[in-house]
């Protein structure tokens, strides 16, 4: 049975992609402005230090377990490097923040919204650099995240991976399927 007028309230929207733009009034709250991107973990970026331990459990580490990449930061301290005018998340390519607008962007002031234009965003940018390449082993780093955070949220949570190959059999029965598929039960 359908939901007619359902706005993603009290749910999270995961998305593992190619990052998003989090100065688009889509993903701001459209009374306090504040973000609506509760965790965003960004593998293009260094280590912030900001949540060091998220940052070592799902960042790209060096040889001696150290954080090489993969910044991790909430909706406050994307705020807060916005207000401080400091480097913030990108997505270069673009097709991380068309994915996050479609599934839960809230119009930004204009009739154009998303599924769950309510919905908290958990966001993963797995491409390194603005290639838009992705590493399966960054991919379910990310799918890990996105689990693990709206877990900690006590959210249910609606994941998004808008992307793929036309390698490998495509029947669930590979490594990287089954592993992704874990995540769901």
């Amino acid at each position: 049975r359908m939901t007619r007028n359902a706005t993603g309230e009290g749910a999270a929207v995961g998305i593992v992609d190619t990052g998003i733009d989090p100065t688009l009034a889509d993903f701001r709250d459209p009374v306090t402005h504040k973000s609506r991107i509760a965790w965003l973990l960004d593998m293009s970026m260094k280590p912030l230090g900001l949540h060091p331990d998220l940052e070592k459990k799902f960042g790209v580490l060096d040889d001696q377990g150290n954080p090489t990449s993969g910044a991790v930061m909430t909706g406050d301290d994307i705020d807060a490097l916005l207000a401080q005018n400091q480097p913030i998340p990108q997505d270069p390519n673009g097709h991380g923040t068309h994915v996050a607008s479609i599934a839960a962007g809230n119009g930004g002031g204009t009739a154009y919204i998303g599924m769950a234009p309510k919905a908290t965003l958990v966001v993963a940018r797995v491409t390194r650099d603005a290639s838009g390449t992705i590493d399966n082993g960054d991919t379910l780093q990310g799918a890990a995240f996105v689990f693990d955070r709206a877990a900690a949220l006590h959210m249910p949570l609606a994941a998004n991976f808008s992307l793929g190959t036309d390698f490998g059999p495509h029947d669930g029965n590979t490594l990287w399927e089954k592993t992704l598929a874990s995540f769901a039960g």
